[in-house]
């Protein structure tokens, strides 16, 4: 009777002990199919990353949130012989979440303008080529947005229409910034200025100069010639 106890006992033990092993390596095997997993994502997520970091969209358009998802794509790449998978699923997650945050502000052109002057800075950079960091790229007295969408000037050009007068100075005077004689008597706006005539008056012209061989407004009544300044 013993022994038949004894029997029973062991098989019991080695049923025990095999069933252990058993839920042990389960459990060792689905830890590795969950890491493999995570691998797999994690290489997705930075094959993505790249390609986003090609372009250069994303970090024109929203440059702290692209710089925070490269620090998690990174972080994780640091972890990867760690064994916390919780941690790193949730890097991953959070990771996608931005990605796809910045993704969604790019398409509705919701980007950042760190100068200030109305003009979203992936456009600065793609489209018209100004500085991102200036209002004022050529320093012309110009908001880049006002040469681009008001005066219809070069806002990487101080002078537009090459009369000798900045675009600034023109709007101050009145003057068309995007024609060099504003009052068409065929002298440039920049010459009358400097000798004193009135460039908005074809009767009032430099008393000498170099006048336009192209077809100028003729004056309706007497034209008064000023010298140039020196």
């Amino acid at each position: 009777m013993f022994r038949i106890f004894c029997l029973s006992i062991i098989s019991i033990l080695a049923l025990v002990s095999c069933t252990h092993f058993l839920f042990q390596e389960s459990k060792g095997e689905k830890i590795n199919l969950l890491r493999e997993s995570i691998y797999k994502e994690h290489q997705l997520l930075k094959e993505e990353f790249v390609k986003l970091d090609t372009e250069g969209s994303l970090e024109l358009c929203v440059p702290e949130n692209f710089q925070m998802i490269r620090f998690l794509i990174f972080q994780i790449s640091s972890m990867k012989d760690e064994e916390n998978e919780n941690l790193v699923i949730n890097l991953i997650n959070k990771s996608l979440r931005r990605i796809k945050d910045a993704k969604l502000q790019l398409y509705n052109k919701n980007c950042v303008d760190r100068d200030g002057d109305g003009l979203m800075d992936i456009d600065e950079k793609r489209k018209f080529f100004t500085n991102p960091k200036k209002s004022d790229t050529d320093g012309d007295g110009l908001s880049d947005k006002d040469e681009i969408i008001k005066y219809r000037t070069n806002p990487i050009k101080r002078d537009t229409d090459e009369d000798f007068l900045n675009d600034g100075h023109e709007v101050i005077l009145n003057l068309n910034p995007i024609n060099r004689d504003s009052d068409l008597d065929g002298y440039s706006d920049g010459l009358e200025v400097k000798s004193g005539s009135d460039p908005l008056n074809q009767c009032s012209q430099p008393l000498k100069g170099k006048r336009f061989k192209a077809p100028w407004a003729k004056c309706n009544g007497s034209v008064t010639k000023h010298k140039i300044l020196k």
